[in-house]
């Protein structure tokens, strides 16, 4: 279903203006978090003649293939399908010189959420494989985006605009993933792994993200709000390198003698999200820079931009903390899940006992196992402030269909430094996935 349509035949945008209408209270604005309703809450907006953006910047940034055209930058071999037919149709047609596709490549839907459907695919068979997945369990109504796999440091950058000044930035470093790290693609997905602010690239290459990020924003439209981007530093004078004797990825420069032939850096986008971060990612920033994303973005949409600039401003010795994002992926079983005694679990199964298309649980914060991680672990989780689970079906991720990924976010805060946050994470991602493994199996 379109999430800019009720299923009935009515524009969503339209309801929501109905429903504002008939509050008996005044309201000064309104806007939404998630990206699923960032266009139809523009149309309302504007119907109501409260703060929007507009219609139009949101139609390009909610749609990966608008924000490839969009991005001020060389959109490579990106196309979009709608069929499998139509990519057999650009499979030897687009790409390199000789005509041929260049691999890997990524390929996504037009339009979604985070890493939903998001595949790798090094080769024809594995993009036919994955474009015909994703077709299958997504409504895709602009189609399949594919466009090349560009290697390097990913990296997310957040930016507050008033009036087209930049008030406030930050870079975070996005750990590699499963697809980046893995010789094939199969298994391999694009779910974030762990963050970290501060960044740990240099700071000449954290500005040109942030002057990218901010040109590719204002190209789409926008000259004031919260924005949260996604892209990655090709050409890096750095890479994550994984050392045996350390638990986690190393950010470390790469030796004169690689970085020789390599052209200067520079960045390639992967998506705007015309919002603040998600509660997590916006909790770690609150804890290292004492900017409220979520603040800040109530205080736009009623056009309080007294106190938007004001609340923009950081702690005077930012960052004041080193602060990760652990984010824990464990597939689960049926008969776990029903084993776990879930609220709401039994009406999320379809005919088939497996997830209905689309569902995600949201799990308690003292169920089971974070619970018995509180108790069992104090000395973790006197480090984790803010956590989060939710459960969704595995085969969205390139999982096993009939399970379900539970993905367990936890910020993980450190005064001490880089290391000690991430050696943090690397305990309470390990606690987290055994006391799960060792959950009741049910029958």
């Amino acid at each position: 279903m379109s999430t800019n349509n009720d299923g009935n035949g009515c524009l969503l945008g339209a309801r929501i203006a109905q429903a504002v209408r008939s509050y008996p209270e005044p309201i000064d604005g309104i806007f939404t978090s998630s990206d699923d309703y960032l266009v139809s809450v523009a149309q309302a907006a504007e119907a109501l003649g409260l703060y929007t953006p507009g219609v139009k910047a949101f139609t390009v940034s909610t749609d990966k293939f608008y924000t490839r055209m969009f991005s001020g930058q060389d959109i490579g071999s990106t196309f979009a399908v709608k069929s499998v037919s139509e990519l057999e149709s650009q499979i030897g047609t687009a790409g390199d010189m000789d005509g041929k596709l260049q691999y890997p490549v990524v390929c996504k839907p037009s339009i979604g959420r985070g890493s939903e459907g998001v595949f790798r695919a090094d080769n024809p068979d594995e993009l036919r494989d994955a474009v015909t997945r994703i077709l299958a369990i997504r409504d895709c109504p602009n189609g399949v985006v594919v466009e090349d796999y560009v290697e390097g440091p990913e990296v997310d950058a957040n930016l507050v605009l008033r009036d087209g000044r930049l008030l406030f930035a930050e870079v975070v470093d996005d750990f590699p993933c499963s697809a980046d790290t893995s010789s094939s693609s199969q298994g391999g997905t694009f779910n974030e792994t762990q963050t970290h602010t501060p960044s740990g690239l240099p700071k000449n290459e954290q500005a040109l993200v942030i002057e990218a990020m901010k040109q590719a924003v204002l190209l789409q439209g926008f000259r004031s709000g919260v924005f949260h981007c996604e892209a990655r530093v090709r050409n890096s004078s750095m890479d994550y390198v994984v050392d045996p004797k350390v638990p986690f990825p190393v950010l470390q420069m790469l030796k004169t003698s690689t970085k020789a032939n390599k052209d200067e850096p520079s960045i390639f986008l992967h998506e705007i999200n015309a919002r603040a971060p998600g509660m997590g990612s916006s909790t770690a920033s609150l804890f290292s820079s004492g900017v409220d994303y979520w603040a800040l973005q109530v205080l736009c949409a009623v056009r309080d931009w007294g106190r938007f600039e004001a609340l923009s401003i950081p702690f005077k010795h930012s960052p004041t903390n080193f602060v990760s994002l652990a984010n824990v992926a464990v597939d689960v079983s049926l008969a776990q899940m029903r084993a776990l005694d879930i609220p709401g679990f039994a009406s999320t199964t379809g005919s088939e006992g497996g997830p209905k298309p689309n569902t995600r649980i949201a799990i308690d914060g003292d169920a089971y196992p974070t619970g018995e991680l509180r108790r069992s672990r104090p000395e973790i989780m006197q480090h984790v402030p803010y956590h989060v689970t939710i459960a969704r079906p595995s085969d969205w991720y390139a999982g096993q269909r009939g399970s379900w990924r539970w993905f367990t976010t936890g910020v993980v805060v450190s005064p001490l430094s880089r290391e000690h946050a991430l050696t943090m994470v690397d305990s309470f991602t390990r606690s987290y996935q055994e006391l799960l493994h060792e959950a009741p199996k049910g029958s």
